[in-house]
């Protein structure tokens, strides 16, 4: 079942000023922006890898061969499901009409509940499902922001130092925020 981006998010899960805060540097100076930047999109991107989180909004779309009972969106929080696309028995992409799935998106992962499951052409993509996920951009709880903020930092305070030694608490929370994948 692939998962891919659509859409990446635009926003990031922590700002830089947080992060020059949390190193003591004046949010003014702007001379570390380009290396924060990347090492916050490395750290965030490894959250979200380990977690199945996904921390700003974002589109995603699930390619699955054909319909099942129920489906689970490995990337949480599901804001909204924007399309379910099929390719008919003829090999003609329809749309599903919303009345026909449920979507659970207090369960983690979110599922999709298809209660009808029409007919489809044997292919492995015979089946998109396309979703909105993550938090509003100022909405990462806390705990996230923390996390990240505080690997951010000691990659930058410690270069080269980041391999063997995650930061215990980046380590708890993503271990508190994981979502464990359905079969």
């Amino acid at each position: 079942m692939p998962l891919r981006v659509i859409t990446p998010a635009t926003a990031d899960a922590v700002t830089l000023a947080l992060i020059k805060q949390n190193c003591r540097l004046e949010v003014e100076d702007t001379s570390q922006d380009g290396l924060f930047k990347l090492l916050l999109s490395a750290v965030t991107e490894e959250f979200e890898q380990q977690t199945s989180r996904q921390l700003c909004i974002a589109t995603w779309e699930l390619v699955l061969p054909g319909f099942v009972a129920e489906v689970f969106l490995e990337k949480t929080p599901v804001r909204s499901i924007e399309s379910v696309k099929y390719y008919d028995a003829n090999n003609v992409q329809q749309t599903l009409d919303a009345s026909l799935y449920d979507v659970n998106k207090a369960a983690h992962p979110a599922q999709v509940i298809f209660k009808e499951m029409p007919a489809t052409y044997e292919r492995h993509d015979a089946v998109i499902i396309r979703f909105d996920a993550g938090y509003d951009n100022d909405k990462v709880p806390e705990d996230i922001q923390l996390a990240i903020t505080v690997y951010v930092t000691q990659r930058y305070l410690t270069p080269g130092n980041h391999v063997d030694k995650l930061p215990t608490y980046f380590t708890r929370q993503v271990r508190n925020n994981r979502i464990w994948k359905q079969k």
